[in-house]
């Protein structure tokens, strides 16, 4: 099975079923679900998406709570320790702080892969970074 970091935007597309971005978001929660790969993503990632959900107003507390639980049945989470942080500011192969603090949560884990809709922040990645449109490509789901 493969062990992928997912990136908070494509965590957003999946549970605001963001058109049209979604398709592709199913289709990597669906993998998660049948046990085909293994979905992780940081503690950052997770409390990011929780907050701009939030703000939303879509969802009330109670019913977005019940939507993060059910999420979290099909993802793991990286916690972000001190060591991640440390390397996030001392490295220089990403000049945004938050994408460092993905990558460096993403290589702890021991990640296949990074799947992310900005895939531009993420060049500098010594593990292969994908969109979602072409990892399902390349697993040809």
């Amino acid at each position: 099975m493969k062990n992928i970091f997912i990136d908070t935007n494509v965590i957003i597309d999946f549970i605001t079923q963001r058109k049209p971005f979604d398709i592709e978001a199913n289709k990597i929660f669906s993998l998660a679900d049948n046990k085909i790969i293994f979905l992780q993503t940081s503690s950052l990632s997770l409390a990011n998406a929780y907050y701009i959900f939030s703000k939303s107003k879509l969802k009330n507390d109670k019913e977005l709570r019940k939507i993060f639980i059910n999420l979290r049945t099909l993802i793991d989470i990286t916690p972000i320790t001190s060591t991640i942080i440390d390397r996030s500011l001392i490295d220089e192969l990403f000049s945004d702080f938050e994408d460092g603090l993905q990558y460096f949560a993403a290589l702890k884990s021991n990640c296949d892969c990074i799947i992310t809709r900005n895939l531009k922040h993420f060049k500098n990645s010594k593990i292969s970074v994908f969109s979602p449109e072409r990892f399902i490509k390349e697993i040809n789901f």
